[in-house]
């Protein structure tokens, strides 16, 4: 009889599968997930400058030694997908539309982790993790 794993263990093999998931889902545009993270926080708020960017990608964070957001906003803006007005950061109408097919595959990855889980499964597996994280110290912003 086997032991059962502790919740680290799940914590961090979902969390690394997530990662290669989705950097392999991305990686068709030469793209990873915190590329996605930049294009998701500049559609949702922008315009945004490079704090709300290091913000948003803070979970991410890799202490990389450069700002956190700086390749990938150095990327996305050589692309021509975002520009810096005034403010900050906004897409492009070429960002758009890259973003809205981007956000299409993204969502079946999403559906792809879900299959074979009900909605109030799904929903408990979160509430546990917040709660978890909250146990540990964790306290949303959002509140």
């Amino acid at each position: 009889m086997s032991q059962a794993r502790p919740i680290g263990y799940w914590v961090k093999l979902v969390d690394r599968l997530l990662e290669v998931g989705l950097d392999a889902e991305l990686a068709r545009d030469g793209l990873t997930r915190r590329h996605w993270q930049v294009l998701a926080v500049v559609q949702e708020d922008g315009p945004v400058d490079e704090i709300a960017v290091a913000r948003a990608l803070a979970p991410f964070d890799t202490a990389a030694g450069e700002p956190v957001g700086t390749a990938e906003l150095t990327l996305l803006v050589s692309r021509r997908w975002m520009v810096r007005e005034g403010a900050g950061y906004v897409l492009t109408d070429d960002g758009r539309e890259h973003v809205a097919a981007l956000a299409d595959r993204v969502q079946g990855f999403r559906e792809r982790i879900a299959e074979g889980i009900t909605a109030d499964d799904y929903a408990t597996t979160l509430a546990v993790l917040q709660r978890v994280a909250t146990n540990l110290g964790w306290a949303s912003q959002d509140d």
